[in-house]
């Protein structure tokens, strides 16, 4: 009498992206609206955060908040996750915002996931949105460039959770906008929010390329909000300041405006934008779309990202006066004045 043979396992599929459960373990103020988080997994995660990909450059992430008074328990984590959380009440709705991963490190033999957090406020300092409310919470008095550790106190324990790039999927990820596919002429454009995706690429290419050469123009609200960054020798860094003065954009914008690429290009300068641009979130990648070659050696590379406004702005003078073609600009609107994150 032969065995019966026993069928294999089937393999649970893996998705690229895992929400984690998490806690803040430690907060450091930076500067004034920059303020630094150190995650960690909370109690009983599964999975831990030895599952988070790190995947450098501007790897994007979305934090997630519970409703006021409540938790995480109707979170949606599934296929079609958003689109079943935008039709819970909103209540009962979780908040949710995008944000760029600063490195993942081990401290004290556990993982962590760093993120580098605007603190947005008011004309009178009050903290503004469910997540600069919270950072304000776990904050209280420290001031800038202090560290405090997690404790006691609604902020620190409040459930939150990273949407993240899961290391156990076998294929990309996603939520990657730069490529490396300039040497000579790299332009770099943000303002505060898109700070901490810049500071990782200059800090990789600084590791990785440090021949790459170009300029990086960075708007912050303060100049107490300029900081020491890591960078390739050859790239420009240049801290623009409003400092009270002109609106959301408008230092970053000047300045682009005065940016020339190193080479006069012979590209024709673009068409009109679409009817429905200034509705838009302005979003494109070229060369990960793969519309250009990212190995070309000598050609001018634009990666633009902040107020979706200044980016529209910047991009119609790259593609026009500067004659950048289309494929060398990637450009990305990380928020609109006027219009909060839906979640």
């Amino acid at each position: 009498m032969s065995a019966a043979l026993s069928e294999p396992a089937v393999q649970p599929k893996v998705r690229p992206w895992t929400f984690f459960h998490v806690r803040p373990r430690y907060v450091t103020r930076l500067s004034p609206h920059l303020v630094r988080v150190g995650f960690a997994a909370a109690p009983g995660a599964d999975p831990a955060l030895d599952a988070f990909a790190d995947n450098g450059f501007d790897q994007r992430i979305k934090l997630v908040m519970p409703p006021d008074g409540g938790d995480l328990s109707e979170l949606p984590t599934g296929d079609g996750w958003w689109t079943a959380l935008r039709q819970l009440p909103e209540e009962r709705r979780a908040q949710v915002r995008t944000y760029t991963v600063r490195r993942l490190r081990q401290r004290d033999g556990e993982p962590i996931v760093e993120v580098d957090m605007v603190l947005h406020t008011d004309a009178d300092g009050r903290p503004c949105g469910p997540a600069s409310r919270w950072l304000a919470s776990i904050l209280g008095d420290e001031p800038a460039g202090g560290p405090a550790a997690g404790g006691a106190g609604c902020g620190w324990e409040l459930p939150v959770a990273l949407l993240g790039p899961d290391a156990r999927h076998p294929g990309p990820h996603g939520g990657l906008e730069f490529v490396p596919g300039c040497r000579d002429d790299l332009l770099l454009a943000a303002d505060e929010t898109a700070l901490p995706a810049v500071a990782v690429i200059l800090e990789q290419l600084a590791a990785d390329h440090p021949d790459v050469t170009g300029t990086a123009l960075i708007e912050v609200p303060h100049p107490d909000d300029t900081m020491e960054l890591v960078a390739p020798q050859g790239i420009s860094v240049q801290w623009l300041p409003r400092n009270g003065v002109g609106g959301y954009g408008k230092e970053l914008v000047d300045a682009a405006l005065q940016w020339r690429p190193a080479r006069a290009s012979s590209s024709v300068a673009g068409t009109a934008e679409p009817a429905d641009w200034d509705d838009e979130l302005h979003w494109d990648t070229p060369m990960l779309n793969g519309a250009a070659d990212p190995n070309a050696p000598s050609s001018t590379l634009a990666f633009v990202a902040g107020e979706a406004g200044a980016v529209k702005t910047i991009r119609r003078h790259l593609v026009g006066p500067c004659g950048l073609p289309r494929d060398r600009v990637a450009f990305m609107g990380y928020w609109k004045l006027g219009r909060a994150e839906t979640a």
